[in-house]
């Protein structure tokens, strides 16, 4: 599972048929581990559990969209702003560090308004930070991590 998510992280720095490929197999390997081992970490009732697995693929789906911003925004950055990666990576470090400060309180957060009324407003916040993306990329380039303080991607 480990090297699973592993390959999943690095196709999004080094997308490429045989990252997807790999990516694959150790996903076959780990569905495979689960139903024929005799004591995996994960048992079959927890995989086929259908309220457990659509939650996961709603956060798979999510966290998509956010790990495929780093590489979009560095793109912008450099051929758009003429910035260097490393200015523009110091830019999003300032969104990591509010995420990471968001992460820390949304324990309160969630228990004050609920599982779903927090994920809701997650998801339009995120839309909400990718629309500002597009509709301010013409701006400085300050602007869009500017915008993205409002994608909460620890909230789920």
């Amino acid at each position: 599972m480990a090297v699973f998510a592993a390959l999943i992280a690095i196709c999004f720095s080094f997308p490429g048929v045989g990252m997807i490929i790999a990516s694959i197999v150790f996903a076959v390997l780990f569905v495979l581990w689960i139903w024929k081992g005799k004591n995996p970490f994960l048992g079959r009732s927890f995989v086929t559990n259908g309220a457990y697995m659509s939650i996961l693929l709603l956060q798979f789906v999510l966290y998509f969209f956010n790990f495929a911003c780093v590489p979009i925004y560095n793109v912008i950055g450099e051929q758009i702003y003429n910035v260097p990666l490393t200015t523009v990576s110091l830019c999003l470090t300032l969104v990591y560090i509010v995420a990471t400060i968001v992460g820390c309180v949304s324990g309160p957060v969630i228990n004050r308004l609920g599982r779903m009324r927090t994920l809701v407003i997650a998801i339009v916040l995120m839309i909400v930070g990718f629309a500002g993306s597009a509709i301010f990329i013409t701006e400085k380039c300050g602007v869009l991590p500017a915008v993205n303080w409002c994608r909460p991607n620890t909230f789920i």
